[in-house]
């Protein structure tokens, strides 16, 4: 195996070579002052009742909406103008920002999210709701619900089936977003599939549908056997007052659709423009309530945004709602159409950012044409930086962040993973070294009981051999047949299997597992002879190194493997990080105490970490969207990764494309993309997206003493 001080001579090597370029200085934007280009001023001097404005990144989009909003304020005491954000934090900055220009329209101007606007249509007429949401106590009394109307379908055979309640309800929840409704027939519903289906939308339902037990083909699993159970659950959640963040949209829908009352109230509201930012990260629910907003109102309709930074599929939005609006708005249009403005002038990124990312984001065919100019003229330190393996771009990453954090601590930093795991080794090196960083709550998995039941499993071959009293052997091994399938033995096997050992008085582990071959029952509800799964645990228990021991356990436990219904309660079971930490095991090679030191740190960190004041942040590529920093760096730009490889299979790779644009898009300075030659065990070829972006041969960062060094590595490399 590499020597530590080996990986680290490369790291500091590499360092050394990256800070000749490196733009360390928080550099403003080498701008003249801000005023609205004639792209921008013929938004805010349009008359057309509906416009649609292509507002590409760092193209002054909300500079420009608060721009409108102030001119058509002014133009008359009677207009109101109500602004619809999608997230809090930006409905906080239009409103900040709009009343520092101009403080006296306050209170004719309503800037709220698509959720509380919702919200606040439903407390009109019913005080008493209570929010569901995943944590939050409330949640109990929902799943209650689900308890009372599961016997009654037929779809789990009569049977109560805790295990399913909360992908039922997450299935409830994505049934609103495509927008069905729970008062439509059975003919009205296929209609509505079939929309859904020509959005190419199906899978969101399908995958859905397949974890809670629902098989059948899709069209007629859904319409014939989840529709009408959704309807009942719908209807009784309401009647109960409990309502999903999704409700807080789908029954303010079903309110100015359908009850005059609540439409006399947004009336009295005297709307008469409607702006609404983001566009392209509606799903068909968002669609339908802002649609049933304009017919109410007669307002003027303005929707803004970027179809090349729609990333947000997963969630039912998709790109053609920005791309045609003339065909999804026809209700509220009536002979009219919108009028396009397209916002060509990129201030926020620097030149080459533009220029590169342009390259990058032309290569999809589906698309509003665009030729945005960059109007800064410094460029972006851009690098592309070539290691060998996965384990070797962790160490580095690892000194870098040590580096900046030291030597430019007011420098801010993403750390950008396409996947929630890649993250993992990286928070656990920067633990070890002392690095402060942020990383959000809920892509933290230390902090969940499969990872510290992984965590005490990595013991279980340190210890195999030793003697220990017989209670903690036995209770040792009934933990590793509790993992050995997707679910744990039962209470009475446990109870039986116990006894019997017990009474066996094994003086180690290894005599434990041994000597369960000749348990006489079956367990897993009779399904699994003992025999059966001897060998793995021993094939488990007798590796010799880290990097063994985290592949094997990936491999046999069962148990700890992907999990969609359990992903729901832990974020281990999304993506369970085996492989990933198999590299970074590398640098233990059979120091499984180093390993597991730096597993608790990282465990510890995890309850009791204070991340404020953090410049360094971890992050998934999609959290990226709407941020900035001096430098971004992106692990493991490989083909299968970026783009992912089931992108790939399923024909996504627009998609995959438009992710990447937007993770590129947020560096003020520096963007380092990292390349590793092997990553998860297996050889990667570098991302086509590299290429795609027309980088210069300069920007891949080439070095004789890096090269000799990486060789020399990865010729030590026993995997």
């Amino acid at each position: 195996m590499p020597e530590a001080t080996d990986v680290r001579k490369l790291a500091r090597a590499c360092i050394t070579r990256i800070s000749r370029t490196l733009i360390a200085e928080r550099r403003e934007r080498i701008l003249p002052e801000f005023r609205l280009d004639d792209f921008q001023q013929r938004v805010v001097d349009s008359q057309a009742r509906f416009m649609r404005v292509v507002a590409p990144a760092g193209s002054g989009k909300t500079r420009t909406l608060i721009a409108k909003a102030i001119n058509v304020l002014d133009a008359s005491d009677n207009s109101r103008v109500l602004c619809l954000t999608f997230t809090n934090a930006a409905a906080n900055e239009f409103r900040e920002r709009a009343s520092k220009l101009h403080t006296s329209l306050a209170n004719r101007l309503q800037v709220s999210t698509l959720n509380a606007f919702g919200y606040d249509t439903l407390k009109v007429t019913n005080e008493s709701l209570k929010v569901v949401s995943p944590g939050n106590k409330i949640i109990g009394a929902a799943y209650g619900v689900i308890k009372e109307l599961m016997p009654e379908s037929s779809i789990w055979g009569g049977k109560t089936q805790p295990q399913f309640y909360a992908p039922i309800l997450e299935l409830a929840d994505m049934t609103k977003s495509l927008g069905f409704d729970h008062l439509a027939d059975r003919n009205e519903a296929q209609e509505q599939y079939n929309f859904v289906e020509a959005l190419d939308m199906v899978p969101l339902l399908q995958n859905l549908m397949a974890e809670i037990g629902i098989e059948d083909s899709p069209k007629t699993a859904f319409t014939n056997t989840w529709f009408p159970f959704w309807k009942k659950l719908t209807e009784k959640l309401w009647k109960s007052n409990l309502i999903t963040l999704d409700d807080q949209k789908y029954w303010a829908l079903n309110r100015l659709a359908n009850h005059g009352g609540t439409q006399q109230w947004l009336c009295g509201k005297r709307f008469s423009h409607i702006l609404v930012d983001e566009f392209q990260d509606i799903n068909i629910l968002d669609l339908f309530l802002i649609s049933q907003i304009a017919l109410v109102t007669e307002a003027s309709l303005i929707i803004v945004g970027d179809d090349d930074q729609c990333i947000y599929e997963w969630r039912g939005c998709t790109s053609l709602f920005i791309q045609r609006p003339d065909l999804f708005f026809e209700a509220v249009l009536g002979n009219q159409e919108f009028e396009t403005v397209l916002l060509k002038r990129n201030y926020r990124c620097p030149h080459n950012i533009v220029i590169h990312s342009k390259h990058l984001i032309n290569t999809n065919q589906d698309r509003i044409t665009k030729d945005t100019v960059p109007m800064r003229e410094d460029d972006a330190n851009i690098r592309i930086i070539p290691l060998p393996a996965a384990y070797m771009t962790m160490n580095v990453v690892d000194e870098l962040a040590a580096f900046l954090a030291d030597k430019h601590p007011q420098h801010t930093v993403a750390i950008v993973g396409r996947k929630k795991c890649q993250l993992i080794p990286i928070q656990i090196l920067l633990t070890r070294r002392g690095t402060k960083f942020a990383i959000d709550t809920d892509l933290n998995v230390f902090g969940g009981k499969a990872f510290q039941d992984f965590r005490k499993f990595m013991e279980f071959p340190k210890i195999y051999t030793q003697a220990r009293q017989t209670s903690k052997n036995v209770e040792d091994l009934l933990a590793l047949l509790n993992r050995i399938k997707k679910t744990p033995v039962s209470k009475q096997e446990n109870q039986e299997i116990h006894k019997w050992l017990s009474e066996k008085k094994p003086k180690t582990l290894q005599e434990a597992v041994i000597k369960f071959r000749e348990y006489p029952g079956k367990f897993k509800r009779g399904f699994v002879q003992p025999q059966e799964v001897i060998s793995e645990l021993i094939f488990f228990l007798e590796s010799s190194s880290v990097v063994a021991c985290l592949y094997r356990a990936g491999d046999v436990f069962k148990g700890f493997q992907k999990d969609f219904v359990k992903s729901k309660e832990d974020i281990f079971y999304s993506d369970p990080p085996f492989s990933h930490l198999a590299d970074l095991a590398v640098n233990y090679d059979n120091d499984f105490d180093a390993f597991l030191s730096d597993i608790d740190r990282a465990i510890e960190r995890a309850a009791g970490a204070d991340p404020r004041g953090a410049k360094i942040e971890l992050m998934t590529a999609l959290r990226t969207k709407g941020r900035e920093f001096d430098t971004v760096i992106v692990l493991d730009v490989n083909d299968g990764i970026w783009p992912n490889k089931k992108s790939q299979e399923e024909g996504r790779l627009e998609e995959e494309r438009r992710l990447f644009y937007v993770t590129v898009t947020r560096t003020k300075n520096n963007l380092l993309l990292f390349e590793s030659g092997r990553v998860q065990g297996q050889r990667m070829a570098a991302s086509p997206f590299i290429q795609e972006m027309a980088l210069p041969t300069s920007a891949w960062l080439s070095d004789p003493q890096l090269e000799r060094l990486s060789h020399e590595l990865l010729a030590q490399l026993k995997i």
